[in-house]
C-alpha cells in the first residue's frame, strides 16, 4: 500500500454567466459531469487522492485559495467551458500563487489551445479525450520522469516554451475504462437529484455531421477517427447503471443522455433483456427519428422508457436538411412521435430558431410541424454558433455574426429579414402558438383553415410590439419556473405523478 498518496483535485466551474443591462448575472450550476468522474477514475486507479471543487457559483479569490489549500493538492486540474473562460483563466492564476502542477482541460482547451496555454499559470492542457493522456502523466509525475512528449498535452516549461504533441488515439473499447467515480460529486446538490433523477451516459460520439455539432471537429482531432462512435457492453452498461445506484440509492429513475444509441448488432436486443432484469427502472432517453421503427418503440415501453428527446430542430426542410444536413425526411419524425405517442410514450422536441438563413416564415414551419407531431412538450432555444462548427464558419462568411464583438445576453446571430427581437419572439412564443395550430388542426377543415390563416397572419405581422410582448412572457415563464420549483420541494410526490412515474 502506498504512503504519502499524491492528490489531484479537480476544478469544476458549473455555472452560467449572463449579461443584463445591469451587468453580469449568475445563473447557479448543479450538473453532473461525467467526464470529471470518469478521469477521477483514473486518478484513483492510479493509486492518488482524488477530490473535486464543484463550483455551483463564483468565488472571491481568497475562499477559492482556502478552498484549494483544504484539499492540499500536488497537480489541479481545471475543466473550462467557453462561456466561464475569463472567470477560469482568473482562477488558474490564482491557484498558481500555491505553486502546483496545473493541468486545463474540456472543450475550450480543445478549440482554443493557443490562448488557454498563454494563461499565467497553466503548465499544461490537454487536448480531446483525455483518460489516456492523464494516466500517463500521473504515471510520470509519480516517478518523476519527463512529461514532454505524452501525446494529446501542449506542455509548458517555467521559461514559457511550448511543447505541442499530437493527438493520442481514442480509447476503442470503453469497457476498458474503470467505471466513472460517481461519488466524486455530491448528489445532494445536483439538480437532477430535486426529481431523483441520475443521468448516465453510455456511449460516445455520434455517426452523423449536423452543422451545428462539435462533433464534426471532435471527430476529426483523432488518428484513429474510425472509433469515433463507441459503446460500452450491455453487461458493462448494467454494471455501470448499478453502482449508480448503489452511491445515489434515492434514484427513481434515470435520464440517459447518450447522443444516441445503437440499434445494430443486437447491442440494444441485448442491452434491454439486461435492463428488463437486473434494473427495471423507468428512464427517459436521446433518440433520433430516423431509426426508430414500431418493434424498437415497443420494445422501449416494455423496459419502462417514459420519454423520448428527440432532434427535430427545424420543420422547414431546407434548414433541416441542408443547413443542418440532418438528412431526415419530415414523414421520418412525424412517424416516431405518433408512434411513441400509440405506445404512450412522453416525446420531447428539440428545435432551434435564429439559424443562418432563418426568417419568420420559415420559422412558422417549425411551429406547424410541431403541431402536427404533437410533442408532449418541446423546447425552442435560439442558434448560438459555437466555435469548432461547421454553422460557426458559415455564420461568419455570411455575415450573421461576429466573433469579435460582445456576446449578447440572448441573441447573437441577426439576418437582415430577421432581427434580435424577433428571433426572440419566436423561442419564446413558439410554444403557445403551437398548442394553438394543434387545437386549430383538430376542427373541421373549414374553419380550421380560417382560424390557420388568422394565427399565420398574427405570427407574420412585421409590426407586433415584440419587446414588449418578450418582455411579458419572460415574466411569466419566471413565475411558472417558481411554481414549478414550488411542486418540486414541497409537493414531491404530486410532482412524480404529474410527471407519470
Amino acid at each position: 500500500m502506498k504512503k504519502n498518496k499524491k492528490k489531484f483535485t479537480f476544478v469544476y466551474i458549473d455555472f452560467e454567466y449572463l449579461i443584463t443591462k445591469n451587468g453580469m448575472k449568475v445563473e447557479p450550476g448543479g450538473w453532473y459531469n461525467e467526464g470529471i468522474a470518469q478521469l477521477s477514475a483514473i486518478v484513483e486507479d492510479e493509486g492518488w487522492d482524488v477530490s473535486l471543487i464543484h463550483l455551483i457559483k463564483p468565488l472571491n479569490k481568497e475562499k477559492f485559495i482556502k478552498k484549494l489549500k483544504k484539499h492540499n493538492p500536488d497537480v489541479i486540474g481545471f475543466s473550462v467551458r467557453t462561456g466561464v473562460r475569463v472567470y477560469s483563466s482568473k482562477l488558474v492564476e490564482w491557484a498558481d500563487t500555491l505553486n502546483k502542477f496545473i493541468i486545463v482541460g474540456s472543450y475550450h482547451p480543445t478549440l482554443w489551445p493557443e490562448e488557454v496555454i498563454k494563461w499565467r499559470g497553466v503548465d499544461s492542457i490537454c487536448i480531446g479525450e483525455g483518460e489516456n493522456p492523464l494516466r500517463q502523466l500521473l504515471k510520470r509525475l509519480e516517478n518523476n520522469r519527463e512529461i514532454d512528449d505524452i501525446g494529446s498535452l501542449w506542455i509548458k516549461d517555467k521559461k514559457g516554451n511550448i511543447k505541442k504533441n499530437p493527438v493520442q488515439p481514442l480509447v476503442k473499447n470503453l469497457d476498458t475504462l474503470p467505471l466513472p467515480k460517481f461519488d466524486i460529486f455530491d448528489f445532494s446538490i445536483l439538480i437532477p437529484s430535486k426529481v431523483k433523477v441520475p443521468v448516465v451516459v453510455l456511449t460516445r460520439g455520434c455517426p452523423y455531421n449536423c452543422t451545428y455539432c462539435w462533433n464534426n471537429f471532435a471527430r476529426n482531432l483523432y488518428p484513429n477517427k474510425q472509433y469515433y462512435v463507441r459503446y460500452r457492453s450491455p453487461e458493462n452498461c448494467i454494471k455501470y447503471a448499478k453502482r449508480v445506484m448503489e452511491v445515489y440509492p434515492e434514484t427513481r429513475s434515470f435520464r440517459f443522455l447518450d447522443d444516441l444509441w445503437p440499434f445494430y448488432n443486437d447491442w440494444f436486443e441485448n442491452f434491454s433483456k439486461l435492463y428488463d432484469k437486473e434494473i427495471n427502472l423507468p428512464f427517459e432517453c436521446n433518440l433520433r427519428a430516423n431509426l426508430l421503427n414500431e418493434k424498437i418503440i415497443k420494445r422501449l415501453k416494455e423496459i419502462k422508457c417514459f420519454g423520448v428527446y428527440f432532434g427535430v430542430e427545424s420543420g422547414n426542410e431546407f434548414i433541416r436538411n441542408k443547413v443542418l444536413k440532418r438528412n431526415m425526411t419530415s414523414k421520418m419524425i412525424k412517424d416516431a412521435f405518433l408512434t411513441c405517442k400509440k405506445y404512450g410514450i412522453r416525446t420531447h422536441s428539440f428545435n432551434i430558431v435564429g439559424l443562418p438563413y432563418e426568417n419568420m416564415h420559415t420559422v412558422l414551419d417549425t411551429v406547424k410541424f410541431n403541431a402536427k407531431i404533437q410533442p408532449t412538450n418541446m423546447f425552442v432555444p435560439i442558434f448560438f454558433p459555437y466555435a469548432g462548427t461547421e454553422l460557426y464558419d458559415m455564420s461568419i462568411e455570411a455575415g450573421f455574426f461576429d466573433p469579435d464583438k460582445p456576446f449578447h445576453p440572448f441573441v447573437n446571430i441577426e439576418m437582415p429579414d430577421f432581427k434580435r427581437k424577433q428571433i426572440r419572439f419566436s423561442s419564446l412564443y413558439s410554444k403557445l402558438f403551437i398548442r394553438l395550430y394543434q387545437f386549430v388542426f383538430k376542427f373541421p377543415r373549414f374553419i380550421g383553415t380560417l382560424i390557420e390563416k388568422f394565427l399565420d397572419f398574427i405570427w407574420l405581422f412585421p409590426y407586433l410590439p415584440f419587446n414588449i410582448l418578450n418582455f411579458l412572457m419572460v415574466k411569466y415563464r419566471k413565475f411558472i419556473a417558481n411554481f414549478k420549483d414550488l411542486i418540486k420541494t414541497r409537493f414531491f410526490k404530486l410532482y412524480l405523478l404529474l410527471r407519470g412515474y
